[in-house]
């Protein structure tokens, strides 16, 4: 597995939780260890962070929280995930056959077509999730948004920095659905989820809600933020290929999962992996370009992505523990990384253009 640390500062498509970036540059080792009052070393201080920075880190149990620089410099709070969100997990299913109790990775893939070549561009979007089910009933109590990958003409990856910008912005928390038994398979539902790139929250519909989305974003663009420090608005796609550059982007997206028995999208009974059907829409709008010359690529870079809704959009669940030990011992989930976390889920479950 690769191992990053967290750094001192803190498509075209839907799929939004980076791919490889190997240079993360100067880095603070991320810990969830506050600093001791009581210490005794009269030693030179090493500042590891500054006054008042925050980043993301992994709590009791796996819980997404944050965690401040101390006063001294010398390391971070310990991680705060807030009254909700910390504790293990203490659910009982109403089907030991159906229980999504446990930690989860979670690959989607979507399969849009360009508009700037017009061909499919599949693209992968990972996720880690923290889930209890009571009954037949689930609840995301945790989630990170671990990046995005596409290839096709074009390549498309997002560096450590974008990474780090999205990866708990759209936190699944509170998030529901039903996953149970049904003669010989397990039935999955799950409640519309909307999430944003470089925009403020408020933009989003009601949660849960079956509104649709505008055709784009375009007189929004002054919104935008600037998630990832590049000095753009919304989030950077490294684009290489035929299309070559970096795309700039705001958007608002939805996806749902269900069973699709057509396209074999149904989970076996006392499954650990298993496969969903996906629906998903998009709005976005371009907010700068870089393509270090002007002409034809520049103008590829402005592309969109029409979403097929025949096609086989996908997600694909995997079980990593059903408590934090298994989790942890499954060298995918780093307790003492969030980010270490998103790039082994990358690593062990990787892009591809089929589910």
């Amino acid at each position: 597995m690769r191992s990053y640390s967290l750094p001192l500062i803190g498509l075209l498509l839907l799929t939004a939780c980076g791919s490889s970036d190997e240079s993360v540059g100067n880095a603070a080792e991320n810990t969830n260890n506050s600093t001791d009052a009581g210490s005794t070393n009269t030693g030179p201080v090493v500042e590891v962070c500054e006054a008042d920075e925050t980043q993301s880190c992994l709590g009791e149990a796996g819980c997404v929280g944050s965690q401040t620089c101390v006063d001294n410099l010398s390391a971070y709070s310990a991680c705060d995930c807030g009254s909700d969100s910390s504790g293990s997990i203490a659910g009982t299913s109403q089907d030991a056959n159906c229980d999504m109790n446990g930690y989860w990775a979670v690959r989607k893939l979507s399969l849009p077509q360009d508009t700037a070549i017009g061909s499919t561009q599949p693209a992968s979007a990972w996720y880690y999730f923290r889930i209890e089910q009571n009954g037949a009933d689930f609840t995301i109590l945790d989630s990170l948004d671990c990046g995005t990958e596409a290839s096709g003409n074009a390549t498309v990856v997002l560096t450590t920095q974008t990474l780090l910008g999205l990866m708990t912005k759209n936190n699944q928390r509170g998030r529901t659905g039903t996953f149970a038994a049904n003669v010989d398979h397990c039935e999955f539902s799950i409640r519309r989820q909307y999430n944003r790139l470089g925009m403020a929250a408020s933009v989003l519909p009601e949660q849960g809600s079956q509104t649709e989305l505008a055709e784009g974003l375009e007189d929004r663009i002054e919104e935008a933020e600037d998630w990832d420090g590049s000095g753009y608005g919304g989030i950077a796609y490294n684009t290489s290929g035929i299309i070559t550059g970096v795309r700039h982007a705001i958007q608002i997206n939805w996806d749902s999962y269900f069973n699709d028995a057509d396209f074999g999208h149904m989970p076996g009974l006392g499954a650990d992996e298993f496969t969903l059907r996906m629906e998903y829409s998009i709005a976005e709008a371009v907010t700068g370009t870089e393509c270090g010359r002007l002409g034809l690529s520049c103008q590829l870079l402005l592309g969109k992505a029409i979403v097929i809704p025949q096609a086989d959009n996908a997600a694909s669940f995997h079980l990593l523990g059903r408590t934090f030990e298994e989790a942890t011992a499954s060298d995918v989930l780093d307790p003492s990384s969030p980010l270490n976390t998103c790039y082994n889920i990358q690593d062990t479950f990787p892009h591809a253009d089929s589910i």
